[in-house]
């Protein structure tokens, strides 16, 4: 049998649930921080760096906001129970044996 009991090839998804559900927290806190810091840049910097400043920063937001979603649908697949690439325990994530 392999870890707690669980069988061979199973993960217990479940207790990854809280690591990810903080990682939700504390991207979803950093992008919200940083659009708003956006905004007030983009009323306040005028001069030709700032409009590189600026494209880089919305590239930034851009990015932090796919992380933002990935997490949330994978903290929403461990959620909806089992599973994770590899389980042999049915699931959202489980993958099919090959």
């Amino acid at each position: 049998m392999g870890a707690a009991g669980k069988g061979v090839g199973t993960v217990d998804t479940r207790s990854a649930l809280p690591r990810f559900e903080q990682a939700l927290s504390e991207v979803s806190t950093a992008l919200n921080r940083m659009r708003g810091q956006s905004d007030v840049l983009h009323a306040t910097l005028t001069d030709a760096a700032a409009a590189a400043y600026l494209g880089a920063l919305g590239d930034w937001l851009g990015d932090c906001a796919k992380v933002q979603q990935g997490l949330a649908a994978f903290t929403a697949r461990l959620e909806a129970g089992p599973g994770l690439p590899g389980d042999t325990a049915p699931g959202p994530l489980a993958r099919t044996p090959s």
